[in-house]
């Protein structure tokens, strides 16, 4: 499903956003749209790893594939990215990184796929906000 970094986030799967929260869409990717790549740096996509890991919520009933690999090859589902010997299973759920002014960064676990196999990069906003190490879990 595709949303436009930066576009209002909907709720999507019927997960609730607080009402006063501000929450933006980021990596919400199809091969049908183009996105910003560009190099991420090493603590970057080390805490998006732990986020995917320790701080995923809404969680769906199923699994979601890449819709970008399959447009070269057999989609893996679900996708599976390895880290430091240590393997996480995404497609399944979203994070929201908290940023300092209290915007919500809503994405799919799917990013940290995006981000490590087809270099997409996200908004500086978002880098800061992954890295600052806040995020919103429960509120499904």
């Amino acid at each position: 499903m595709f949303i436009a970094d930066g576009d209002r986030y909907p709720g999507l799967y019927e997960t609730r956003i607080p009402d006063g929260v501000e929450a933006v869409a980021v990596g919400w990717l199809d091969p049908a749209h183009a996105y910003a790549s560009g190099g991420n740096d090493g603590t970057f996509v080390s805490r998006l790893f732990d986020a995917c890991a320790k701080h995923a919520t809404a969680r769906t009933r199923g699994w979601y594939p890449c819709y970008i690999c399959a447009q070269s090859v057999e989609a893996p589902c679900p996708v599976v990215v390895t880290r430091g010997g240590e393997s996480l299973t995404l497609g399944d759920a979203e994070i929201r990184a908290v940023a300092e002014d209290g915007r919500w960064f809503v994405a799919p676990t799917l990013v940290l796929h995006y981000v490590v196999e087809h270099g997409y990069r996200p908004p500086d906003a978002v880098l800061q906000a992954v890295k600052r190490g806040i995020f919103a879990e429960g509120v499904n």
